[in-house]
């Protein structure tokens, strides 16, 4: 898949939680310098954009939990992308 393409089809799957099939979490992913892949979810909470350090099988009980990963916070879905992060 060409990386525009990948980029387009994850920009309106972040964008659509609707097409979420573990909603309110998005899986996500990104690799790593050298070898391997960093995984972890988005929580759908409006236009906030937050990447959990977690995977669907880590998830808390509570949502009030989530506090205990670390975290990293976007403005847009472009930083997202940006950074590195695709949908799993």
């Amino acid at each position: 898949m060409k990386k525009e393409t990948r980029r387009e089809r994850d920009k309106e799957m972040i964008n659509d939680p609707r097409k979420w099939g573990t909603f309110p979490f998005l899986p996500v992913m990104r690799k790593m310098k050298g070898s391997g892949v960093e995984v972890g979810i988005i929580l759908s909470a409006g236009d906030h954009l937050t990447v959990f350090d977690c995977n669907l099988f880590m998830l808390p009980e509570k949502l009030s939990d989530f506090g205990d990963f670390d975290r990293w916070d976007y403005r847009s879905i472009e930083d997202l992308l940006d950074d590195g992060w695709t949908v799993d």
